[in-house]
């Protein structure tokens, strides 16, 4: 999962978790507020706005 994988996706809100292979959690109102955390992601926590 990177940033451009956030964008392109279009769901209004969104509670994934584990949907990454890597083990990353998509949890916000929408993706445009989203707050990815994952244990086995190489950038660690990226929190902000992907719009």
């Amino acid at each position: 999962m990177n940033a451009a994988d956030c964008r392109n996706a279009c769901f209004e809100s969104a509670d994934l978790s584990g949907a990454d292979p890597r083990g990353a959690d998509l949890r916000g109102a929408n993706l445009h507020d989203a707050i990815l955390t994952g244990a086995n992601l190489n950038w660690g926590i990226f929190t902000g706005r992907l719009s």
